[in-house]
């Protein structure tokens, strides 16, 4: 229990039974931040396989995500089986280290896919215990995106994922476009859509 940036309080009580402590555990309350990042989807491409200056060259066919949205369940499925024992409760966030004030109000960041907007995205699930300040959120948004570009997803995205659809196809979570960003609900404007689905669900009830 000591090791679970989660609990708040842990109190032993002795009921005078050997080996049958009776403990009270108390988590934090939490609640969710999530952010969101294109993905690059991938498979072999064997036509465009061709000789340059002696050397084999092999492209690969880029998959728009709109057209990936229904392999996110073998996406996620492998994502879960790549991941190690260690990170179950904490995703990514038990590899940060640069923030004591962030790994404390972090709790985790679990790594997923998901259809937003007929797209399918890359998705962080971070459990928090108080609001980010902009420096703390700038934080850990540096390191998922160093998981992104060098850490985990560096590891994963060598490894070929199996799908009814489009066969062995390879998923990065970073690319260095222009384009690609890590940005929270709030930055997406996605916040604001479900805000407005809602009222306009009252407005029609009514």
């Amino acid at each position: 229990l000591q090791e679970r940036e989660d609990i708040q309080m842990a109190e032993s009580h002795s009921i005078n039974m050997d080996f049958q402590p009776d403990i009270t555990v108390e988590a934090k309350p939490t609640q969710e931040l999530t952010l969101y990042c294109p993905l690059r989807i991938v498979r072999e491409n064997d036509e465009s396989e061709y000789e340059f200056d002696e050397e084999v060259v092999e492209e690969k066919e880029v998959i728009p995500s709109k057209y990936a949205v229904d392999c996110a369940d073998e996406i996620n499925d492998f994502i879960q089986n790549y991941s190690e024992p260690k990170e179950k409760h904490r995703g990514l966030m038990i590899y940060f280290d640069d923030d004591h004030a962030v790994s404390e109000k972090v709790f985790s960041a679990i790594p997923s896919v998901k259809e937003i907007n007929g797209e399918l995205m890359g998705v962080f699930e971070c459990q928090i215990t108080e609001e980010l300040t902009g420096n703390e959120l700038e934080g850990l948004r540096s390191h998922l995106i160093g998981q992104c570009s060098d850490g985990f997803f560096e590891g994963m995205e060598q490894h070929p994922i199996k799908t009814a659809d489009y066969g062995e196809i390879y998923v990065s979570f970073w690319n260095d476009g222009n384009d690609w960003s890590l940005q929270t609900a709030k930055e997406m404007g996605l916040e604001q859509t479900e805000d407005l689905s809602e009222e306009l669900e009252i407005n029609m009830t009514m």
